[in-house]
C-alpha cells in the first residue's frame, strides 16, 4: 500500500504560490509608465519652446530688418534734406547779397540825388557865366577854344580860353570886361600869327576865376 504525504505537497504549494504571486503582480505596476509619460510631455514641451523661440527669433529677425529698411531711407532722406538745405542756404546768401547791393544802389542813389539837388543851384550862374563870357568878345574876336571848371571847395568857377582877334585892341578891350566879371584874371602870353589866307591876327591865352554867384563889382554879373 503506497501513502502519499499530501502535507508536503500542500506546502509546496503554497510556497509556489507566495514565489509566483509577485511576478504575476508584475504587469501592474504605475511607475515606469508615469515616468515615460513625463518624459514625453516634456521632451513637447521642450520641443514647443525650441519652436515658439525659433518663431519670436524669426519675428525678431524680419522686424529687424524692416528697422534697418526705415533706418537706411531716413538717412537717404536725410543726405536730400541736407542738399536742399545747402542749397537754400546758398540761395538765401544770394539773395542778401543782391538785396545789399541793391541797398547801396538806392543809398549811393539818393546820394547823387541829393548831390544833382544840391549842384542844381549851381547851374545858373555857371551856365551864366560862360554866356558873360562869349558875349563880351568884341565883334572883331572870336574864341577859338574854350574850358570852364567848377571848384565845389572854394566854390569857383575857373575858365581857360583861348581869344584871337583881327585887331590887338580887341584883346585889350576884352581883357578888361573880363576883369570886370571875374576876380581874378590873366593873360599868359599874346602872339601874332598869319592864317592860310595871308591874314594877321593875335591870339591871346587868359584864364579867369569869379565866385560862384559874381563877378568883382558887387558880387554880381555885369
Amino acid at each position: 500500500m503506497i501513502k502519499i504525504n499530501l502535507a508536503k505537497e500542500r506546502e509546496g504549494k503554497r510556497l509556489l504560490e507566495k514565489e509566483i504571486k509577485p511576478a504575476v503582480g508584475l504587469p501592474k505596476i504605475g511607475i515606469p509608465i508615469k515616468r515615460e509619460a513625463s518624459v514625453y510631455y516634456l521632451s513637447a514641451i521642450l520641443w514647443l519652446c525650441v519652436i515658439l523661440t525659433g518663431i519670436y527669433y524669426y519675428r525678431l529677425s524680419s522686424e529687424r530688418e524692416q528697422i534697418k529698411r526705415e533706418i537706411d531711407q531716413l538717412n537717404a532722406q536725410k543726405i536730400q534734406l541736407q542738399a536742399k538745405a545747402k542749397r537754400f542756404m546758398e540761395e538765401k546768401k544770394a539773395i542778401e547779397r543782391s538785396i545789399a547791393d541793391l541797398e547801396n544802389r538806392i543809398k549811393d542813389i539818393e546820394k547823387s540825388k541829393d548831390i544833382l539837388i544840391g549842384l542844381k543851384s549851381y547851374y545858373v550862374p555857371f551856365n551864366q557865366t560862360f554866356l558873360s563870357y562869349v558875349k563880351s568878345a568884341p565883334s572883331i574876336s572870336w574864341i577859338s577854344s574854350y574850358r570852364q571848371t567848377f571848384d565845389i571847395n572854394n566854390p569857383a568857377i575857373k575858365t581857360e580860353m583861348e581869344l584871337q582877334s583881327l585887331d590887338y585892341s580887341g584883346i585889350s578891350y576884352y581883357s578888361k570886361r573880363l576883369a570886370q566879371l571875374s576876380k581874378v584874371v590873366n593873360v599868359s602870353s599874346v602872339e601874332r600869327k598869319v592864317n592860310q589866307y595871308g591874314f594877321e591876327y593875335y591870339s591871346a591865352r587868359l584864364t579867369a576865376e569869379k565866385s560862384l554867384y559874381g563877378g568883382r563889382q558887387n558880387g554880381s554879373d555885369q
